[in-house]
């Protein structure tokens, strides 16, 4: 599997990172590629939070041997 950050914005507390993943079904031998967000809350110099968000439609079509809707 590949993941890259693609873009990150900041802005406050918070921090926004753009990724992308690739990787291969091995059951039907399909690529998907996907396109995820990552939501960075930083308080006093920390963590606080994280929330990460990707559809799983193209993970679900690979895994039915179908193409992406």
């Amino acid at each position: 599997m590949v993941r890259a950050p693609r873009e990150f914005i900041a802005q406050g507390n918070k921090v926004v990172v753009l990724s992308f993943e690739r990787g291969r079904v091995k059951a039907t031998g399909r690529v998907v590629d996907n396109d995820y967000v990552h939501v960075f809350t930083v308080s006093e110099g920390k963590m606080s939070n994280l929330a990460c968000m990707k559809t799983p439609l193209p993970i679900i079509a690979a895994i039915r041997d179908q193409e992406a809707i």
